[in-house]
């Protein structure tokens, strides 16, 4: 899309694509404004990341909600793709959620479970919590669609 700088406001293709690519995310609340990068896997197109209960982001999120999600990629101009995601943070304290979440995020990351990796994942879940971003607004760009022209 010559002229927007290849934005676009809806969750397609391109949107998802630097979300499949990347492993971490960027993560703010929008009044606290407190940036910190976060692993996350894709749960029905959901950011969903795993935190300690007993954190700050933890706190500011129970006290408001709102958070932003900004995942990026690419080395050069003409090759940066990225989606900023607005949402509502929902947090999930639920031992088994919290575990499934653990090990999907240890699995994209590395590629395996063994018994040892899932009895470290159980050790940290008990002390964790789920975050999942329910979307308000998704914008994605992808300066590859620019053809050059900037």
């Amino acid at each position: 899309m010559p002229g927007n700088g290849g934005i676009e406001r809806n969750w397609d293709v391109s949107g998802r694509r630097p979300l499949e690519l990347k492993r971490t995310a960027s993560s703010f609340s929008i009044r606290v404004y407190n940036l910190i990068a976060m692993w996350y896997v894709l749960i029905n197109d959901q950011i969903a990341f795993w935190t300690y209960a007993k954190s700050q982001k933890v706190v500011n999120l129970r006290r408001d909600d709102r958070l932003t999600c900004l995942v990026e990629t690419g080395e050069r101009y003409d090759e940066l793709r990225g989606v900023q995601i607005k949402g509502r943070a929902i947090i999930n304290d639920d031992r088994e959620t919290v575990q499934r979440i653990g090990e999907a995020i240890w699995v994209r990351l590395t590629g395996s479970l063994n018994d040892t990796t899932r009895q470290m994942v159980e050790a940290q879940a008990a002390k964790r919590v789920v975050v999942f971003v329910k979307p308000v607004e998704i914008v994605s760009w992808d300066h590859q669609k620019l053809g050059g022209g900037y």
